[in-house]
């Protein structure tokens, strides 16, 4: 079954290449073709099972550019992918709450 995630991609290094490496990456992935717009922004949510290993592999082809795909699932997952050079590594996001800064509720949370 699975969730439908939103994803965006950004380039790092793309040197004004940006919208040309975008669509070749749409061009040799089927998920990225539904999911990412020509600019890399979200266009359909999608599930895109393959997303890690599809960056992975394409980040080959561009061994200059750092690609950064952002997910957020409908179950509030959110998560990133770093990818270069054939290298890749997931980061899952944190949602994260301040202390208050009231003393009344100091101590209590």
């Amino acid at each position: 079954m699975g969730m439908y995630s939103s994803f965006r991609l950004d380039l790092y290094g793309a040197m004004g290449k940006d919208k040309e490496i975008f669509l070749d990456f749409k061009a040799k992935s089927d998920g990225a073709d539904y999911s990412l717009d020509e600019f890399g922004e979200p266009q359909q949510d999608n599930k895109w099972y393959d997303c890690d290993t599809d960056l992975k592999e394409f980040s080959c082809l561009y061994p200059n550019v750092v690609f950064v795909l952002t997910a957020e699932g409908e179950d509030n997952n959110f998560y990133k992918h770093y990818a270069a050079k054939g290298v890749l590594e997931t980061v899952k996001g944190e949602i994260k709450y301040p202390s208050p800064k009231n003393d009344l509720f100091k101590g209590v949370v």
